[in-house]
């Protein structure tokens, strides 16, 4: 079938060749071109219609860019712009084409362009870059420029591409960020709170000079520094250790959690104990939402903390008193009694010897040792009471020199034999406020310390003087003085330079003088020279 068809065709190909004068080979290179000729306006059209789909893509990207694109010649001449270059440099386009890069570029910045230009031309591929351009009406524009040279196939140059992005609202932005984190730091290194930021492993990167002298370490000492770095060494407020686990950076980081006003003590290098009040807040990371870092923050509550150790002591002591107040009370009412009933038997035996006409001496040593029983138990009433009071009201003025007036007559039968100076220095509108009869409880301790201290024939002066300020009270005799070695012991309780106890006193009267005047608001003062005499002389502010 096939044979019979191409012998057909072949026939019918001679009959056309003969009606054309033509060889069988002639006829079918004539039909070939025909054939090409009707087949290559098709192809044409597909390639004209892809260059065309070609061309209307570049020119949409070209034009629809957010970013301003400039082409430039090899001479740095513009060849084409899109719209964006014409809004970012307010130039018309057709303006803007016509100019060249040396013409909206910073003038400082000229020379670094034509050397850009220099090496785009050598094949140079370079990183994305700034510059400074100038908009028509003169002010600067910050661009970030990514140029590129384009080649043809035998890599001779082309044109420049140049895509220009706008940063201006990236440079605000960063410089809003600067004087954000100037202003961060300043009120960081400011407070006066410590303040220390821990990475997500635990370690110091930032502190400001709060937590420095807080620690007692520097900022270099303190950076990398985790809570369980051996360096610390902190304690509860029982005094148990604080292991850095439990630290509350260390809470903060394991459990997400903010821990609030935690009590730690910290040893600083130098040994001294601060005690801190400290806060941590876990931060989170905005993309995967682990804890970034966490900061953490402390106050000094050490001043706080010694003032509730001295109220708890001073709230034991005062117990310890009332308590000691209290039996001495007891104490001082039960004495009595038995007292009473030795001093009236030993003046019912003297009367009766007295009538048959004898003497005991050993009577007087009763009555003397009995009188010196009551006033120890007095003055141990006395200073309990004292301890215990915080304050006087001092709601009672008096007259420095009625004061003395009253103690020189008061004491004239104790004197025996030895003179006594009264010295009124005082104007006679001074006054002293006190509180009861404390003031005068004081100055009895005080001539009786003078009087045992003086030996017959000496000379006691008692005078009282004043200032706008304040008002003074001495006492100077020319007994037997206080060595210097004593002199530290005089204010100590039940002190005496007598350690057999074989002379008067009770070792209470300078001791209790000297707690009067200091609820008195006031001060006192002790001079002496052995075998010279002793001045004792109180001094208060004076009432207005």
């Amino acid at each position: 079938m096939i044979n019979e068809l191409s012998t057909t065709m072949h026939e019918k190909l001679e009959a056309l060749a003969q009606q054309q004068g033509l060889s069988i080979d002639d006829m079918l290179d004539a039909l070939l071109a025909t054939y090409n000729r009707v087949t290559k306006p098709s192809i044409d059209s597909n390639e004209r219609l892809h260059r065309i789909s070609q061309a209307q893509l570049f020119k949409g990207l070209f034009e629809q860019s957010v970013d301003a694109v400039i082409l430039l010649d090899l001479d740095g001449n513009h060849i084409d712009c899109n719209q964006r270059a014409s809004e970012l440099l307010g130039y018309p386009r057709n303006v803007l084409k016509r100019l060249s890069v040396r013409e909206i570029v910073k003038q400082d910045e000229q020379a670094q362009s034509k050397n850009m230009l220099q090496r785009l031309l050598s094949g140079e591929i370079l990183p994305p870059y700034k510059r400074i351009f100038i908009h028509q009406n003169g002010h600067e524009i910050p661009v970030e420029l990514n140029v590129e040279c384009m080649f043809d196939e035998d890599g001779n140059p082309l044109y420049i591409q140049s895509i220009v992005r706008d940063i201006q609202e990236r440079q605000a932005l960063i410089e809003q960020l600067k004087t954000n984190e100037t202003w961060l730091g300043t009120i960081l290194y400011s407070i006066a709170e410590g303040m220390v930021i821990h990475d997500h492993t635990g370690a110091i990167i930032h502190t400001n000079p709060a937590a420095h002298e807080l620690l007692g370490l520097t900022a270099d000492q303190l950076h990398g520094l985790t809570p369980i770095s051996p360096n610390w060494r902190t304690i509860h407020e029982d005094g148990s250790s604080f292991p850095g686990e439990t630290h509350p950076a260390s809470v903060s980081l394991k459990e997400g959690i903010t821990q609030s006003n935690v009590v730690m003590g910290v040893y600083k290098p130098d040994n001294s104990l601060t005690w801190l009040s400290v806060t941590s807040v876990p931060i989170l990371s905005l993309e995967t939402r682990e804890i970034d870092f966490v900061i953490a923050t402390f106050t000094d509550i050490t001043a706080l903390k010694t003032a509730q150790h001295n109220a708890i002591n001073l709230a034991v002591e005062q117990q310890r008193t009332a308590l000691i107040a209290d039996f001495i009370r007891d104490a001082r009412h039960e004495f009595r009694t038995p007292l009473t009933i030795i001093t009236t038997n030993t003046y019912l035996i003297r009367k009766a010897l007295e009538k048959v006409g004898m003497e005991n001496k050993r009577l007087k040593q009763i009555d003397d040792h009995v009188m010196l029983i009551q006033k120890l138990v007095d003055a141990l009433a006395l200073m309990a009471k004292l301890d215990f009071l915080t304050m006087l009201d001092l709601d009672i003025l008096i007259k420095p020199n009625e004061s003395i007036a009253t103690l020189a007559q008061k004491i004239q039968e104790q004197l025996q034999g030895r003179q006594l100076i009264v010295e009124e220095k005082a104007p006679h509108n001074a006054y002293v406020a006190t509180s009861d009869t404390y003031l005068s409880e004081a100055l009895d301790f005080m001539m009786d310390n003078a009087i045992r201290n003086t030996p017959d024939n000496g000379t006691i002066i008692l005078s009282a003087s004043a200032d706008e300020e304040t008002v003074s009270f001495s006492i100077e005799d020319n007994g037997v003085g206080i060595s210097e070695d004593d002199m530290q012991h005089i204010f100590e309780r039940f002190w005496r330079k007598d350690i057999a106890h074989s002379k008067e006193g009770l070792g209470l009267g300078l001791p209790i003088t000297k707690r009067i005047v200091e609820l008195h608001n006031g001060t006192i003062d002790v001079t002496s020279k052995l075998d010279e005499g002793t001045t004792i002389t109180m001094t208060f502010p004076r009432a207005k």
